[in-house]
């Protein structure tokens, strides 16, 4: 007898918690057009403040402001996913925020490409200035040296004939000097 009346409080216990998950599962029902509205409504407000940060033209909350924007969008197709599943209609402002907020982003990377392209073409731009700005320097110091070493050269040259003449001049005098003297010797 105790085993049936304690089966029987145990039945009861377990058809007891299985009503309760019933009605919590029906109390706890999710809204999803709220939920779809909301993500809207968090996306245009995310693409008012990335269009207030364009407006700025600062790079830093341009960035915030298109993560903020990518992070919406995400929200927003999640929510509007879960809502259609659930029988709900697209509403065709909530598009239309979605396709700009799409836009807005893809002007973002097209300016980000086109500021880094940019600044690269500049970069190279003046490193090849910098280099053809040595490479002149440079030209004009070689000249400048090759300049001084003809010059050098020149004095050399010119010192090294005036030798060679005194060195004759000096070689005919001592000839001269030795023909006089065999001169008088014969005499």
């Amino acid at each position: 007898m105790k085993k049936i009346v304690l089966s029987l409080s145990l039945l009861g216990l377990v058809m007891f918690s299985q009503s309760c998950n019933k009605n919590e599962s029906s109390t706890a029902k999710i809204d999803f057009t709220k939920s779809y509205e909301d993500a809207a409504s968090a996306l245009a407000s995310a693409q008012k403040s990335y269009n207030e940060a364009v407006a700025t033209k600062d790079p830093v909350k341009i960035d915030a402001a298109k993560k903020a924007l990518e992070d919406a969008q995400a929200k927003y197709l999640s929510a509007k996913d879960t809502y259609v599943s659930e029988g709900g209609k697209v509403k065709a402002e909530y598009e239309n925020l979605v396709n700009t907020s799409k836009e807005s982003i893809e002007k973002t990377k097209q300016a980000a490409t086109e500021t880094a392209e940019n600044k690269a073409t500049t970069a190279v731009t003046e490193t090849a200035n910098k280099i053809n700005s040595t490479i002149e320097k440079t030209d004009a110091k070689v000249t400048e040296v090759k300049n001084k070493v003809a010059a050098e050269k020149a004095k050399v040259t010119e010192t090294a004939k005036k030798t060679q003449e005194e060195v004759q001049k000096t070689k005919d005098n001592i000839n001269k000097t030795k023909q006089d003297l065999k001169n008088i010797l014969n005499q």
